[in-house]
């Protein structure tokens, strides 16, 4: 089914939904004009209607790529991809690496790297590249070929492009201070 035609239908299904809980509604109020409903009776079966018509949204988290045309088998085809390349290639060490640029590497779309990001690795662009840069820095923290350079020259060497950025982010995934892990793990 097409993009168009699903939103019709959509359209429809909710115009058919609102016509059938207002004219509930109508004849409620021609009931209780009539006296064979109650005023608490009432209440209930407006309750029902406030819940019918709600409730399947409630809760419920948006559904970013809704309309997509990726296929499952296509999601998890690209996402072996990257992570294949991550490690082979280690893009991340340039710190102008983009999202374009990553998915032309990947022979995709920005926007399909985006959804495979989201839906297969719970992920966005920028969280994933700064996480491999975590890691590659926590590795070379602990190499002994790395125990004279400065941290910060470590960073800019895994593609941080600033310290303050660098130590927020690291202290994001590792609850902790560059230097505090650095001493951690020499101890």
């Amino acid at each position: 089914m097409s993009h168009k035609k699903t939103i019709e239908l959509s359209g429809l299904i909710q115009i058919l939904k609102w016509t059938i809980l207002g004219g509930i509604a109508f004849f409620t109020l021609i009931l209780y004009g009539l006296g064979i409903l109650r005023p608490l009776e009432i209440v209930f079966i407006i309750l029902g209607l406030l819940i019918v018509s709600y409730a399947p949204g409630i809760g419920r988290k948006k559904r970013s790529y809704h309309w997509t045309r990726l296929s499952r088998s296509q999601i998890e085809e690209i996402k072996d991809k990257l992570e294949f390349y991550m490690e082979s290639e280690r893009p991340y060490l340039n710190e102008t690496l983009s999202r374009t640029s990553l998915s032309k590497a990947l022979g995709t779309t920005p926007n399909n790297l985006s959804q495979v990001l989201s839906q297969a690795l719970d992920t966005n662009f920028y969280d994933l590249i700064n996480r491999y840069r975590v890691e590659e820095v926590k590795r070379r923290l602990v190499n002994p070929k790395y125990q004279n350079y400065k941290i910060i020259a470590i960073a800019y060497d895994c593609g941080f492009s600033s310290k303050a950025v660098f130590n927020k982010v690291f202290k994001k995934f590792t609850n902790t201070s560059p230097s505090h892990f650095k001493k951690q793990a020499s101890s």
